[in-house]
């Protein structure tokens, strides 16, 4: 089957990360319908529809997709971390499994909060969840209603459990995004473990390309995977890069050396997934702000 022919239904299609994710996939020809609450999805296109959903009401959709991508959730950054973070999350997801809806494949967008108190410097998908937050505890209880799902409907499903998210986009949410919005707009800096190796980030892109290759194939079916970036680099020197890029006259204040960890790739590698290095994946959110924010189909 080509791309023409595959039709893709995108949950929380108006967030950043969604709109991103709309625009990557209808260059690629695919057919995407894609749900918003509030604010409507400003994208046109022959190839797209848009319909509205919240997690209160049913969802009247009745169709067969190729897959099911669902990304919409109540955040930390948008909603206060409490017990009904949890129940939005779930009634929410499980509304779209009990439609009328089909679906051959599902990807469900995780976190890697689903670690909670991470202690040790090196987390992989075995390592023990240790107090996640609601949040966290949401995501964790949506990955096994989607396991249980697929068994019981033989759909193939992947999770991808995300960290600091970065794209063609502009974003205070995360630790990344706000350095960079902060460099670029010459604001005041402070931030702790300059010695850090890290590479808890991942730009939309590489997310989906895996996306893609998981349409494509089975080889990989079923799976977590916690997806991040290759070659960890010490903060410090990610702050330089970007502070040079722009030209940024920001004050930079910097803290102590905290406990921090980095994120195990070598189950992306294993499957031989798209990974990009850490310096490269920020570059292309750099990119982006020079390019004046300028997006297009």
């Amino acid at each position: 089957m080509n791309n023409t022919a595959k039709k893709i239904l995108i949950i929380g299609g108006n967030s950043n990360i969604g709109k991103d994710l709309i625009f990557y996939f209808l260059k690629k020809n695919y057919k995407v319908i894609a749900t918003f609450n509030r604010s409507k999805i400003n994208i046109n296109h022959q190839n797209l529809k848009k319909k509205r959903f919240n997690f209160r009401n049913k969802f009247r959709l009745t169709d067969k997709f190729d897959i099911l991508i669902y990304l919409a959730s109540s955040t930390p950054s948008k909603d206060k971390i409490n017990k009904l973070m949890i129940k939005k999350n779930i009634v929410g997801f499980k509304k779209i499994l009990d439609s009328n809806c089909s679906f051959k494949k599902i990807v469900l967008f995780s976190t890697i909060s689903v670690y909670g108190d991470i202690i040790s410097n090196l987390i992989t998908e075995k390592t023990k969840f240790n107090r996640p937050n609601y949040y966290g505890k949401s995501k964790i209880q949506m990955e096994d209603i989607l396991k249980e799902y697929a068994k019981n409907n033989y759909s193939e499903y992947l999770i991808l459990r995300l960290p600091g998210v970065i794209g063609n986009f502009i974003s205070y949410n995360t630790f990344i995004n706000k350095i960079i919005f902060d460099l670029y707009n010459e604001k005041k800096v402070f931030y702790n473990n300059p010695k850090q190796f890290f590479n808890n980030v991942v730009h939309t892109l590489t997310v989906f390309k895996i996306i893609e290759k998981f349409i494509k194939t089975s080889s990989f079916s079923n799976q977590i995977f916690n997806v991040c970036s290759s070659k960890p680099t010490k903060l410090i020197e990610i702050i330089k890069v970007i502070k040079k890029k722009f030209n940024s006259k920001s004050i930079i204040n910097v803290g102590k050396d905290k406990k921090g960890f980095q994120i195990s790739y070598k189950k992306l590698k294993k499957f031989n997934l798209p990974i990009s290095k850490t310096k490269v994946e920020i570059m292309k959110t750099i990119q982006f702000y020079l390019s004046k924010y300028t997006r297009q189909l």
